[in-house]
């Protein structure tokens, strides 16, 4: 039930039963976004996969090394400013905490291109 409900189309005058929908200009920045970010996951599990011997320890690798860290440390879970020093200088070398920061910006804030510098 709560799911059919999810899925129904918005209105024109704004979301129906909790449906976001996005401003048109704020497609392009998650189409973007969202393109470079899986880009990058893809290119790391292909990399983890052509060192590797067999499938196993491929994902055994990949929970440990990607899974883990993206969870913890993008900020997704726990605030990075309630980290200590030295796990808030990796979450800022990790991508997924700036795609985290974009999304909850679209997301929450209704974000789009004009925030990021680029003209209307």
């Amino acid at each position: 039930m709560f799911f059919s409900r999810s899925l129904m189309p918005a209105s024109s005058s704004g979301s129906a039963h909790g449906v976001w929908r996005p401003h048109p200009r704020q497609h392009r920045l998650l189409l973007l976004e969202s393109f470079l970010f899986i880009t990058m996951a893809l290119s790391l599990g292909i990399l983890i996969s052509s060192i590797t011997s067999s499938q196993q320890v491929a994902m055994l690798i990949s929970l440990v090394v990607l899974m883990l860290p993206t969870i913890l440390l993008s900020g997704f879970i726990f605030p990075v400013e309630n980290m200590p020093w030295i796990l808030q200088i990796l979450c800022y070398c990790m991508p997924p905490k700036y795609y985290i920061t974009i999304i909850k910006s679209i997301m929450l804030q209704g974000n789009g291109l004009p925030m990021y510098g680029a003209k209307r």
